[in-house]
C-alpha cells in the first residue's frame, strides 16, 4: 500500500477523478448486469424533495449534497489518519463507511452500487491529500468526483425522461 503515501498533485488529480468516475461507470454497469441475472432489482432511492431535474438550481443542489455527504463520510477517515492509525485500520474505516453509505442510499442491495462508489470516493480522498492530512484538497477532490457522478446520473435521467428526483 505504498502507492497511498505519495499525494497526487496538479493535473494528476484530474486523472484520478476521471479514473474514479470511469471505474465507477464500468463497475456499476457490471453490477447491474450481475445483480439483474441474480434476479435482484435495484429500486432507485425515492426522495421526498421532488426536485425538478431540469431546474437551473439543480447543479447547486447536487454540489451541496455531494459536499455534505463527503464531509460526513470522510470525517471518520480524517480522524483515523490524524490519529496516525495503521493503513489497515484506515481501509477498514473506508470499508465500513462505504457499507453505511450504501445502506443509507436505499438498503442492502445498494451496498453493491452506492457503497462501492463510496469506497471509490474514500480511495480518492486518501490518495489526493487525505492520507497526507491535506484535508481541504482531499475533500475538494472527492466532492468534485461525487458531484460529477450525481450530475451525470441526472443527465442520464433527463435523457430517459425523468423529470424529478
Amino acid at each position: 500500500m505504498n502507492w497511498l503515501t505519495e499525494e497526487t498533485h496538479g493535473r494528476r488529480i484530474y486523472l484520478w477523478i476521471f479514473g474514479t468516475l470511469l471505474l465507477g461507470y464500468i463497475y456499476t454497469f457490471a453490477a447491474f448486469a450481475v445483480l439483474g441475472r441474480m434476479g435482484v432489482t435495484i429500486h432507485p432511492q425515492v426522495s421526498d424533495l421532488k426536485i425538478d431535474i431540469t431546474s437551473w438550481s439543480l447543479p447547486f443542489l447536487l454540489f451541496f449534497f455531494a459536499l455534505i455527504e463527503e464531509m460526513m463520510f470522510r470525517l471518520p477517515l480524517m480522524i483515523a489518519v490524524n490519529a496516525d492509525a495503521d493503513k489497515k485500520i484506515i481501509f477498514l474505516f473506508a470499508f465500513i463507511l462505504s457499507v453505511v453509505f450504501g445502506l443509507l442510499h436505499g438498503g442492502i442491495e445498494h451496498i453493491f452500487l452506492q457503497g462501492a462508489g463510496g469506497f471509490l470516493y474514500c480511495i480518492l480522498f486518501l490518495k489526493c491529500g487525505g492520507y497526507q492530512k491535506n484535508y481541504l484538497q482531499a475533500t475538494a477532490v472527492s466532492t468534485a468526483a461525487h458531484f460529477l457522478w450525481n450530475l451525470s446520473l441526472c443527465v442520464i435521467g433527463i435523457y430517459h425522461g425523468v423529470t424529478a428526483i
